[in-house]
């Protein structure tokens, strides 16, 4: 749905498939006017795949998420209302959740972010921008045994868990304004970020794809006997 459609004219719709029982949704709303979906998206019983696109302007604001039977999760281009409090909520309505696909959601400026899904087995995260870097990134999942991973270093990892984890894909980058810096001579002790506590997480993983990017980050941490 793109701008030009009367907002309101969309809830009806929305709800329309709801109260059918739908199980599967995919919502592709790219308005340049505030727009919430209605909340009984985040309460439905019958949904086991939810895919949002978002564009500039919409948000993701839940009080209530109930979503006992969804079993995947894409959200791409969102803004979370109330920033990690607000992501962290929607996840803990989701108790079946196995699949997380999470696409361009910046919380780089967020005070913290967190994962935490018991049953999650497959997580995708991708953050291209360079340009700032997230504060603080929790990982909490034991059951995982996919991972695909793009991001600038944390701050730090205050948590980090893959227990379980069979096969990843990882690409971590420097800010890059300080990856300037490093070029130019600058030492580790004048960069931001930590990437350890994450990078030794995935000392057990059986397959493990890197990307020049995380090599980059690697050879930073010079202390890590990653290899």
């Amino acid at each position: 749905i793109r701008d030009g459609v009367d907002p309101v004219r969309i809830i009806p719709w929305i709800h329309n498939v709801l109260e059918r029982g739908v199980s599967d949704l995919y919502l592709h709303l790219n308005l340049e006017s505030e727009f919430l979906l209605p909340s009984k998206v985040y309460l439905s019983k019958t949904l086991v795949r939810l895919k949002i696109y978002f564009g500039q302007y919409p948000t993701i604001d839940v009080e209530d998420v109930h979503l006992p039977k969804l079993k995947t999760l894409y959200i791409e281009s969102s803004h979370f209302e109330k920033h990690g409090i607000g992501l962290t909520k929607f996840l803990s309505g989701c108790s079946m959740l196995e699949d997380l696909v999470l696409e361009d959601i910046s919380w780089f400026f967020w005070d913290f972010a967190s994962v935490s899904v018991p049953t999650l087995k497959r997580l995708t995260f991708c953050w291209e921008e360079r340009y700032d870097f997230p504060k603080s990134v929790s990982i909490d999942t034991p059951n995982l045994v996919y991972l695909k991973f793009t991001d600038t270093v944390a701050g730090k990892y205050p948590k980090v868990n893959f227990d379980s984890l069979v096969e990843a894909h990882i690409d971590l980058h420097l800010l890059k304004p300080l990856l300037i810096q490093y070029h130019q001579g600058y030492g580790e002790n004048d960069m931001v970020g930590n990437a350890t506590d994450f990078i030794m997480r995935l000392c057990n993983v059986k397959t493990l794809y890197l990307s020049a990017n995380t090599l980059q980050v690697c050879f930073h941490y010079s202390h890590l006997s990653f290899f």
